[in-house]
């Protein structure tokens, strides 16, 4: 016997579109009539936010981009212009593909383990890109959501548009941050980067806040990583690096007087402490920065302010620094001699790809950014 879908002559596709559009209905009804009900303003409050939470998660879950999107942007759009509190929303563990959210407030929404990604058709067109094909969107549009206070940890953003995006206050801790652009944004006041991993991202003239700090996890489970990313002209004064993992990344004219790379306190029997390969520090502000049980390997300091900068059981291991910034920073005699030994083997011996600072090195960092049609 068939179905009555089928009977109907309609495609499973669109039943689930029309069943949709009536749970949307249905949500906007309830913003509407919430504030007739006989209910006190903190239970009414209270109803709101878990519908509010059940239709954003359903909604998501029925994996109609073209829909999706709009519908969340809308209700959320609603809530701000009532100015409904959206603490104790929550969005806790949803799959959001293909997503639009400029200029989305998300002020203190619940969102661990929340994951902006591409769907399947997208994934396959960024497999297979080439130069000369044509550009690829986003897979999250989000430049300039503001994440104000929300919570984030283990969430995901894979290929976004986080250009001017807020975070602060935010708890990212344990996040990922994957193949996006995320320029001009900001990590201020209170934000939490534990366990944080930034991968193929560019942070030009991102700003954190003084003291923010990039670390392990309470038990030191998961530290912090930084990974073939552009930071130039990002705005990291007095941040400090405990424990992590920094690798082929560009901090180039970045303003970032009195950072300290660290290792993190020993728990659980484990004592990570950060190091730096493969970096590029030209022209960046080191003035008064601490370098402490820190590795430095394949690293560029050429034109970097390191006056009155601290270096502390530091084991080098091939790096330019000049004897005239040796002058004006301070090292301890087993930093010195390390140092000292490390410019035998000059960045010069390298292939033209893995020399820090190098027109080729920084052209294979940012090479996946060429598949983005960036617009202004």
């Amino acid at each position: 016997m068939a179905n009555s879908d089928s009977i109907l002559g309609l495609t499973p596709r669109s039943v689930k579109t029309i069943r949709f559009i009536l749970s949307i209905l249905g949500f906007f009804g309830l913003l509407a009539g919430l504030g007739g009900t006989v209910l006190t303003l903190q239970e009414q409050e209270k109803q709101q936010r878990i519908q509010i939470s059940a239709a954003i998660a359903n909604t998501a879950a029925q994996g109609i981009d073209e829909i999706t999107s709009p519908f969340i942007h809308y209700g959320l759009h609603q809530m701000y212009e009532q100015e409904f509190p959206m603490r104790g929303i929550t969005a806790s563990g949803t799959l959001f593909l293909m997503a639009e959210f400029e200029n989305v407030s998300w002020h203190d929404v619940r969102m661990d383990k929340v994951e902006f990604a591409c769907n399947d058709q997208a994934y396959d067109r960024i497999d297979d890109w080439d130069e000369d094909d044509p550009k690829n969107p986003f897979c999250a549009r989000l430049k300039g959501a503001d994440f104000t206070g929300a919570y984030l940890r283990k969430a995901r953003w894979d290929s976004a548009d986080l250009r001017d995006a807020k975070f602060t206050s935010a708890d990212l801790t344990e996040a990922q941050i994957l193949d996006s652009v995320a320029t001009n944004a900001k990590f201020l006041e209170g934000v939490q980067l534990r366990g944080i991993t930034i991968k193929n991202s560019d942070f030009t003239k991102a700003k954190f806040s003084p003291e923010a700090k990039l670390n392990c996890t309470v038990m030191n489970e998961e530290c912090a990583l930084l990974q073939r990313s552009d930071f130039t002209s990002a705005v990291m004064n007095d941040v400090l690096f405990r424990g992590v993992e920094i690798n082929r990344v560009d901090f180039s004219n970045a303003p970032m007087e009195k950072v300290e790379f660290d290792c993190e306190r020993e728990r659980n029997g484990k004592h990570p402490c950060t190091t730096l390969k493969e970096v590029c520090f030209a022209s960046t502000n080191l003035a008064r920065a601490v370098f402490e049980n820190t590795k430095i390997e394949n690293v560029d300091f050429t034109g970097a302010d390191l006056k009155n900068a601290r270096f502390k059981n530091v084991e080098f291991d091939d790096v330019v620094l000049s004897e005239e910034q040796e002058a004006t920073a301070k090292f301890d005699p087993i930093s010195l001699m390390s140092l000292r030994n490390a410019r035998r083997n000059q960045l010069s011996s390298r292939n033209a790809g893995e020399v820090p600072c190098s027109l080729e090195w920084s052209r294979h960092i940012k090479a996946w950014k060429n598949r983005f049609g960036l617009d202004d």
